[in-house]
């Protein structure tokens, strides 16, 4: 599967298959108030390990993109850096982040992160 944006024939097929791993982390929800918005981001970080290297310069070649690769069966998935996720967060602060492991899909262990993003609502003046 090559169009990034169109994956819904794979997890249409594989979704009832695979397990999810990503624990969802509620003591950071508890303490959100009301009149603001919450980003609650939990996904894998860039794999330091030989495999995932490997798939991820094969991925970097037919994606333009170092982190994404796909699987034998088809799935198209994106790891990405540390300084990655703080980019796409810029606009939220940081309530609170966490290094976790996880297990793969495919059963293997994995670096993974979780980060609580809280964006006060706008003003009618914004």
């Amino acid at each position: 599967m090559s169009d990034l944006d169109s994956q819904i024939p794979y997890w249409n097929s594989a979704a009832a298959t695979k397990t999810f791993t990503h624990p969802l982390h509620s003591p950071w929800l508890a303490g959100i108030g009301k009149h603001g918005g919450t980003l609650y981001v939990s996904d894998f970080l860039l794999q330091e390990d030989e495999r995932n290297r490997a798939r991820y310069a094969r991925g970097s070649s037919h994606f333009d993109d170092y982190g994404v690769f796909e699987t034998e069966d088809g799935g198209v998935f994106r790891h990405h850096s540390r300084s990655r996720f703080f980019s796409l967060l810029r606009d939220f602060t940081t309530v609170a982040r966490r290094d976790i492991t996880v297990n793969t899909m495919s059963g293997h262990e994995a670096r993974g992160i979780q980060i609580l993003g809280h964006k006060p609502v706008s003003g009618p003046h914004d």
